[in-house]
């Protein structure tokens, strides 16, 4: 079966739709087209180094079209006119704006879609846009299947899918690359490096994170922080640059990233030189489900220092994983930190990759794709439920 994974908003390096949806494709014995663009106009070259890793079975195609709205007009028209010229069996897609043309292609052509939902757009303290929420709909009735990537049941007032549909959560992919030829991570200068990875917005609170370890460092601890992933707020860009300006302590705080994408490769080198990750989410703040970030933290076996999410308390304790700080009461939480920064020394990472591996391994969820995958498929192409038996 030959299916095009899709992708005009996510860099095509985003671990679910390259690493996860279509390694798994791949290894499930489809032939992958995997289509999108980078996140800056400077990425192209460094996109090629990684994409070269990708599982066997997956072709990238690079779209090339440019960033902004005009840019992203012209993604959607260049994706457009390859399936025409690819004609895939199934179009998996990733994002919403991509619902209408994928109406039209499998109306032009007859070609299915599986829309995959990132992000819960239903989620009442989240800033969603109302247009998001109409496309949301409308696929959660018209499309030939629905995935997503959180809990349905949790939320009585969330709609549930009226086709088929996979709940299929963001796991540890569990795979490692090879040294990149570069990389820009600094050399540790602390006694306790801490890191946050991932998508920066402000409902993660990084500009808080920041000012939190810079006054800390100001009060004795010898600490430091390594932030990377992708800013999509250009606003709130600004707004982390001028944080990180201010800090006294600018040495020992770092944005890796920021305007441009960090691909898998890059954050792996990163949990590896680093001693703790961090979650400085408001409590209130969080999806129905652990965010992806924490999966990344124990499959690389880091202990987490978080603010106290009732979402991840239980698994923290559980585990042993790591302890909490207040979000907003920088003396307590300064205190907190001091008196418990020797434990990470001693807690098992070996036990928190195990848990991954027993529990939040990608791998796990490849069934249930592959059963959404025969479903909307009609099966016309041979089942792919049986691999591996």
């Amino acid at each position: 079966m030959n299916i095009a994974v899709i992708s005009t908003v996510h860099d095509i390096r985003d671990p679910r739709v390259s690493l996860k949806i279509s390694g798994s494709l791949a290894r499930l014995g489809c032939h992958v087209d995997l289509i999108g663009g980078v996140s800056s106009p400077e990425d192209p070259e460094v996109a090629l180094e990684f994409l070269a890793h990708l599982p066997e079975g997956v072709t990238p195609r690079l779209l090339q079209s440019g960033q902004g709205f005009t840019g992203r007009i012209q993604r959607i028209k260049e994706a457009v006119a390859l399936n025409g010229k690819l004609k895939p069996d199934l179009l998996y897609i990733h994002d919403p704006e991509l619902i209408p043309p994928a109406e039209v292609i499998r109306f032009r052509y007859n070609i299915p879609y599986i829309f995959d939902l990132h992000e819960d757009v239903f989620d009442r303290i989240g800033l969603r846009l109302e247009i998001l929420q109409r496309l949301v709909r409308y696929a959660f009735r018209s499309a030939d299947g629905v995935v997503t990537a959180f809990a349905l049941q949790h939320r009585p007032y969330h709609p549930i899918p009226g086709v088929p549909h996979q709940e299929i959560l963001n796991y540890f992919p569990e795979i490692t690359f090879p040294l990149p030829p570069h990389t820009d991570i600094p050399p540790k200068k602390a006694r306790y490096r801490f890191c946050y990875t991932g998508t920066i917005a402000p409902d993660r609170n990084i500009t808080g994170l920041i000012r939190f370890v810079d006054q800390s460092i100001s009060a004795g601890l010898d600490i430091e922080l390594i932030i990377a992933g992708k800013v999509f707020m250009s606003g709130y860009l600004k707004n982390l640059r001028s944080t990180l300006q201010q800090c006294r302590h600018r040495d020992r705080i770092h944005l890796i990233g920021g305007d441009r994408y960090t691909d898998w490769f890059t954050l792996q080198r990163i949990h590896q030189s680093s001693d703790a990750g961090t979650l400085f989410f408001h409590p209130n703040a969080l999806n129905w489900n652990y965010p992806t970030k924490l999966y990344e933290y124990f499959g690389c076996g880091l202990p987490v220092i978080c603010t106290d999410m009732p979402r991840i308390r239980g698994l923290i304790e559980k585990l042993n994983a790591g302890f909490f700080i207040p979000h907003d009461d920088f003396n307590l939480a300064f205190e907190t930190l001091r008196d418990n920064l020797s434990r990470l020394d001693q807690i098992n990472s070996e036990k928190l990759r195990s848990w991954v591996v027993q529990h939040a391994n990608w791998h796990h969820q490849e069934l249930s794709l592959a059963k959404l995958i025969d479903q909307v498929s009609g099966i016309k192409n041979g089942s792919i439920t049986n691999f591996g038996e």
